[in-house]
């Protein structure tokens, strides 16, 4: 009876976590499976913080309450019943009986003050987890300008229609220790977006801490939160990625701008449709006064410039795999540059697939075969790196 009570509302919580995550696309939680229901006592307080921030303490406190509620029902009730019972047929065998079930009770409720005790330590300790993840990246919000594009929003479908001349983009910020100035990557996200968790954990933190280990701060455009826009992924990505192009010139131009960035060293590097935006923005001739040093471009789709060139030094990185975005653009792109321009260095892996640098299963996200290659990842890395020391965005002898 007593698991009855107690287990019942705690497994309805778990159901509703597991719900609640299955809703906002929270991966971390889905794929614990079965162990969320051993590791409850840390899962339930880190996703309430992790989604809810500060103000997830009101929720977290609600769901202690109903975890231990049935029990402390049975208990009150056991209580009433076993006290009137004994008090009343059995005389002072029920007071001694009482008493003894008085102990054990406050043993019982000590040891769920001790439970709530360890649950509210997690919380803090994921509280200051949470703080201290958020100081290590500043969001700042950059004033948008026009290029490609005369108009922030242009009523697109995608745009739910809406329409403004001007805007802002948020572009979070992740910056290497020290006080001097810092060579920077503008970071663009693919068709679909920042809103998935597994975009800043599987993408996003990944490269940017490749990068800060090398002395590259990294700026993250979010091209779509402030249009309304959730994907571009099924309409208009060759139309998005000159657009976009602009965000990544508007972010450069507010980095160029700050004390602790070296504006001559600034890079560009996309994934999908922000690959396909580095190819947009290093079209030669250069439109912008302030050009990138290089940029780098992660299985883009290079239909649009197969007969193009470009000003800046460029490592596209795609996979014969890849269905979503078909190598074979590329190497046609590729085979158009003069003999003499090295401008564009092209590699395509054998067995790599859309998305080949995030460490998922293989899926299908809005018809697209996504995948993973762990050779294709670690070589990409690699070459990266290499690239962008040959290209002084990295500094020599920088490990």
């Amino acid at each position: 009876m007593v698991l009855f009570f107690w287990l019942g509302p705690l497994l309805a919580v778990i159901l509703w976590i597991q719900n609640d995550a299955k809703k906002n696309s929270f991966g971390s939680v889905l794929d614990l499976g079965f162990l969320v229901y051993i590791t409850w006592p840390i899962t339930i307080p880190w996703y309430v913080f992790k989604t809810r921030g500060r103000a997830g303490w009101r929720l977290l406190l609600g769901l202690c309450v109903l975890i231990i509620s049935g029990d402390l029902g049975w208990m009150i009730g056991a209580w009433g019943m076993y006290g009137i019972r004994f008090a009343f047929a059995w005389g002072i065998y029920g007071i001694r009986y009482a008493f003894l079930w008085t102990i054990y009770e406050i043993r019982h409720v000590l040891w769920y003050l001790h439970k709530l005790h360890t649950l509210f330590f997690l919380a803090v300790v994921s509280l200051m987890a949470s703080a201290e993840i958020s100081s290590a990246a500043e969001r700042v919000v950059v004033p948008w300008q026009p290029g490609n594009a005369m108009s922030f929003q242009s009523g697109t479908p995608e745009e739910k229609r809406a329409r403004a001349k001007e805007g802002s983009l948020p572009v979070t910020i992740f910056r290497p220790a020290g006080q001097r100035r810092f060579p920077f990557i503008v970071l663009l996200h693919g068709c679909g977006g920042l809103s998935a968790e597994a975009m800043w954990t599987k993408w996003v933190q990944p490269w940017a801490d490749l990068f800060l280990g090398q002395g590259i701060g990294v700026a993250v455009v979010d091209s779509f939160a402030n249009r309304r826009v959730d994907q571009v992924c099924t309409r208009d990505v060759a139309t998005w990625a000159v657009r976009r192009a602009d965000d990544a010139y508007s972010a450069r131009a507010w980095l160029a701008e700050q004390s602790y960035v070296d504006a001559k060293r600034i890079a560009v590097m996309g994934m999908s449709n922000g690959g396909r935006t580095v190819l947009a923005a290093l079209r030669a001739p250069p439109d912008h006064s302030a050009p990138f040093v290089a940029g780098v471009a992660l299985y883009p789709g290079c239909q649009s410039d197969i007969a193009n060139h470009f000003y800046a030094p460029l490592l596209v990185l795609t996979g014969k795999a890849d269905t979503a975005a078909p190598a074979r653009f590329c190497e046609q792109m590729k085979s158009r540059q003069a003999e003499s321009d090295t401008m564009l260095t092209l590699v395509v892996y054998p067995r790599g697939p859309h998305t080949f640098d995030m460490p998922l299963p293989d899926r299908t996200v809005l018809g697209m075969q996504l995948g993973y290659d762990a050779d294709a990842d670690r070589d990409a890395r690699r070459r990266v790196v290499e690239f962008l020391r040959q290209h002084g965005v990295i500094a020599s002898g920088a490990q």
